[in-house]
């Protein structure tokens, strides 16, 4: 399976939230964020399970639930 990989600037793009909510995960301790020269990526199968863990999954694409996963109705695992 290919890898999705994408920027700082397209997650809030591809997720429809602001870029200043975006800016605010990437600062998250435990976002699964890798640094590539200047500037931050996220994996696309990464930040769907870190989605689904912290009960955001209804984010998700509809694409990335076919491919990674089930999209979770509640906040399943979560203490």
């Amino acid at each position: 399976m290919r890898q999705i990989i994408l920027s700082v600037m397209e997650v809030p793009l591809v997720l429809n939230i602001s870029y200043n909510s975006a800016f605010e995960l990437f600062q998250q301790s435990d976002f699964p964020k890798f640094r590539l020269f200047q500037s931050y990526y996220v994996r696309a199968d990464r930040l769907y399970e870190w989605l689904t863990a912290h009960g955001l999954g209804s984010y998700c694409p509809q694409q990335w639930v076919d491919a990674f996963g089930q999209k979770p109705n509640h906040k399943k695992g979560l203490d």
